[in-house]
């Protein structure tokens, strides 16, 4: 695999991370705002989500775009990488599996508090309730 569609990645990668923060935050006003029933709140959070969600999603498509681009070994390797699953010695390819599980992380934080706000606001109707 070439060093720039690794640094690609790893850009995108950071650059997942101040818009899942962000993510964080809102989701978590969301629910207090759901809490206390103040409706104006909860709409206005729910569209400030809009944004970093996008940032998100097309960092994550300019990493579906990079492994487009590679051959079927390196596509596994790359995976592996972004799944925290592969060992390396190399610099670059430890950052992004590092990065990738701390997005990962966040992602699943956002997740959690999403899924109680929609149970909560939704109750039986929630897509939660398939799990």
């Amino acid at each position: 695999m070439k060093e720039s569609d690794l640094r690609d990645v790893l850009a995108a990668q950071r650059s997942m991370v101040a818009p899942l923060n962000e993510l964080v935050d809102l989701t978590t006003q969301l629910a207090d705002a759901f809490s206390r029933g103040d409706r104006t709140s909860v709409r206005m959070l729910i569209a400030m989500r809009n944004d970093p969600i996008y940032k998100v999603a097309r960092a994550d498509d300019n990493i579906r775009t990079t492994l487009s681009t590679l051959n079927a070994e390196d596509v596994t390797r790359l995976r592996a990488l972004l799944a925290g699953e592969a060992e390396t010695d190399d610099p670059i390819e430890h950052q992004i599996s590092t990065q990738s599980v701390s997005n990962r992380r966040l992602l699943l934080r956002v997740s959690e508090i999403d899924k109680q706000v929609s149970r909560r606001f939704i109750g039986d109707r929630s897509i939660y309730n398939e799990d």
